[in-house]
């Protein structure tokens, strides 16, 4: 409203694909611009291979402005394996939490560090053995029980709470141990680190060569109809958008999201014929 109400000539900038942070009150402002609209849809940090995936993103949000690669990058889908330094981007903190215990042997980065982390692996193990007034993480300090969080979470679907609770019924009483194994992994600096590891959010507006996208979203473990999802869940495909474009050379998709993609793929593909043999007729 501010810069609405200035004479000056003004210039807009950003890409209403990457809007992830709706639930704590951002709205997409480029709906409510006019102007004249320019588009940049040509990566300079990424090539082909990459932008084809953000395609199938985009266009199923029935964006008709693709994006193009950079020809003169080579950046490609790896099947297997990455090569250190590796980043690794994950839609939960209590992925980040396996990750840390997966990776606890090398140098590791967490982007925006790893008290939040901690804390939240803290207070879920607090509800979990019955000590509400040990909680501190602020998504769960109001719940009195670890059965009041599952009973909420089970209406709404956080993606946090869902994967914490799995991981510690997972080790039930032994979780402590691993809050222990994520106190003294080696963490330093991430020039220094052979992994990084950063939810997709923290990611946003970063780049790095070497990327993993990891698949703890819920859309993923529900199989909820794409239908439902491109009404309902539009900022979950925005953050998959966020965490493919973060590539700058390589790209390795766990399973969940290279079949989400599949899918997404087929189903776009079906929609548009439906769309074109209507108007044929």
């Amino acid at each position: 409203d501010i810069l609405l109400k200035q004479k000056c000539q003004k210039i807009y900038v950003g890409d209403e694909h990457q809007q992830i942070y709706s639930w704590r009150g951002s709205i997409n402002s480029f709906a409510k611009l006019g102007g004249e609209v320019c588009y940049l849809s040509r990566s300079f940090r990424f090539g082909n291979e990459i932008s084809r995936l953000t395609n199938i993103i985009i266009t199923a949000k029935n964006e008709t402005q693709l994006l193009c690669g950079s020809a003169s990058i080579e950046s490609k889908l790896v099947l297997n394996k990455l090569g250190a330094p590796l980043t690794v981007l994950c839609r939960t903190n209590a992925r980040i939490i396996e990750k840390i215990l997966a990776f606890q042997k090398q140098k590791l980065h967490v982007v925006g560090g790893v008290n939040e982390i901690l804390n939240l692996a803290k207070s879920g193990y607090a509800l979990f053995t019955g000590s509400p007034n040990k909680v501190e993480h602020v998504k769960l300090k109001h719940f009195k029980s670890w059965s009041a969080m599952l009973q909420f979470n089970h209406k709404y679907q956080d993606p946090d709470i869902t994967f914490l609770a799995k991981l510690i019924k997972e080790h039930g009483a032994s979780f402590k141990n691993i809050i222990k194994q994520i106190e003294d992994a080696c963490y330093v600096g991430e020039s220094e680190a052979a992994v990084t590891l950063s939810t997709i959010h923290k990611s946003k507006g970063r780049e790095w060569d070497n990327v993993i996208l990891e698949d703890d979203f819920i859309i993923f473990t529900n199989e909820v109809p794409l239908e439902e999802i491109l009404v309902y869940d539009i900022e979950e495909l925005n953050l998959i958008y966020v965490g493919v474009t973060r590539t700058k050379a390589n790209l390795l998709l766990t399973g969940g999201v290279s079949s989400f993609l599949k899918r997404l793929e087929t189903f776009t593909a079906k929609r548009m014929n439906l769309i074109l043999d209507a108007e044929l007729k």
